[in-house]
């Protein structure tokens, strides 16, 4: 029962509006204060707030997962100070290897994506002279976008070319010997490299952070690392490859065949938090391009309860552009294959959804539909509405009921409904 509840609740959020998050964020500590930027562009935080200390993974590779202090926050003008508890002295001498991690309060103006992901842990590029810095901690409150993100790419893409052309007079870079630049000489696919094989390389890096996390680096060479390792890619840039190839029949081809089904789990995860990214900000063109995506490999891999809660899912992100006869498509197509499975609370929510869109198409003939699928809601949900959220939420279904017999000039059916505890 608290399962149905929840995925109920989960489901009438579809719509909500962004709000400030907390989320971890690492610091390079400086004699003692943080550095400025700690509050200044994009964090927020209160006196008393917990920290943790921990070291970079460069400055000590066998100890950076445990935390060497611990202590919380405490402001004296415009500078942010940290009372802190070592658990061994020895380790106040090395400040300057040690990262601070806090849990900061995020304006949810901030565009959260890779380089947001590079800035949360500490992480900074230069390019092949180590002068000039691809982004600072500063930069992300600029970032409005995916395309200013990739005007930053581009700049790292050009620095990797001129840096392998240069390179490559000078000294040779051994054959790739794995992954899909097995073959290659390194400094050709360096010079051979796109826009897209950027975002895979800091996908990558968002992915294992703790060996990136606190240091700065030269940009030409963990990407050569990286290219000499044969490029790996992880399950976030399979995810979002596939929604970069959507429009391109081929290469989505190419790359959803790169997903086997024991790896799909992860795809399915990665593609529903993004859809639901970008439905909170009410984007619906690629919280739908995800959806169908899911749905793609459920139909795959013949996985029917995956199925139905796509349908389901398009048909809300279509009811909430208002295109209902898209929607109420969705839906029947829903129920047809939820109905061989026991997932009974999206089957709900497809009968319920029904009769949302068939009242909001104002149309006579679709009125008593509406009554008849709402009917079919309360079937399953009356029965078990034994909680006051149920409850609640089967208050949508009597809604429901009085929008259409009000419609149908019938006043005495939604006085009943009104009526339930």
């Amino acid at each position: 029962m608290k399962y149905l509840t929840l995925l109920l609740a989960i489901a009438f959020s579809l719509v909500t509006n962004a709000q400030d998050t907390k989320e971890a964020f690492y610091f390079n500590l400086q004699k003692g204060e943080l550095k400025n930027y700690f509050t200044s562009y994009f964090t927020t935080h209160k006196k008393g707030d917990k920290v943790e200390i921990y070291y970079s993974y460069n400055a000590n590779s066998e100890n950076y997962k445990t935390p060497v202090a611990t202590g919380n926050i405490d402001f004296i003008g415009s500078f942010v100070y940290l009372h802190l508890d070592f658990k061994n002295e020895a380790d106040k001498a090395n400040i300057e290897q040690l990262l601070v991690k806090t849990q900061a309060s995020i304006s949810a103006s901030i565009y959260k994506g890779l380089i947001f992901s590079l800035v949360q842990n500490a992480i900074l590029i230069t390019d092949v002279y180590g002068k000039k810095y691809f982004y600072k901690p500063q930069t992300i409150s600029k970032i409005k976008s995916k395309a200013d993100e990739d005007i930053i790419f581009q700049e790292m893409l050009d620095d990797i070319v001129f840096t392998a052309g240069e390179m490559k007079k000078e000294q040779t870079f051994p054959k790739i010997t794995e992954g899909k630049l097995a073959g290659q000489d390194g400094f050709v696919a360096m010079q051979n490299s796109t826009l897209e094989d950027i975002r895979h390389f800091i996908t990558y890096m968002q992915a294992h952070p703790k060996k990136y996390r606190g240091a700065t680096w030269s940009n030409a060479e963990i990407y050569a690392t990286w290219i000499s390792s044969g490029a790996p890619t992880t399950t976030a840039s399979l995810a979002e490859q596939l929604l970069l190839n959507f429009n391109n029949k081929a290469k989505f081809n190419t790359t959803i065949n790169q997903v086997t089904k024991k790896g799909s789990t992860d795809i399915v995860a990665q593609l529903t938090s993004i859809a639901k990214g970008h439905i909170d900000k009410k984007e619906y063109q690629t919280a739908e391009n995800c959806s169908k995506i899911i749905l793609t490999l459920a139909e795959k891999y013949k996985i029917d309860n995956l199925k139905g809660s796509q349908q389901l899912l398009l048909g809300d992100i279509y009811q909430a552009q208002n295109e209902h006869n898209k929607a109420l498509d969705n839906y029947k197509e829903a129920i047809k294959i939820l109905k061989k499975t026991d997932n009974t609370s999206s089957l709900f929510l497809c009968y319920l959804n029904i009769g949302t869109s068939l009242n909001k198409t104002k149309k006579k003939k679709n009125y008593k539909a509406a009554i008849q699928y709402s009917r079919k809601a309360t079937e399953i949900l009356e029965p078990v509405s034994d909680s006051q959220q149920l409850k609640n939420i089967l208050a949508l279904v009597y809604r429901n009921y009085g929008d259409a017999y009000t419609n149908l000039k019938n006043t005495t059916m939604p006085l009943k409904y009104t009526n339930k505890d």
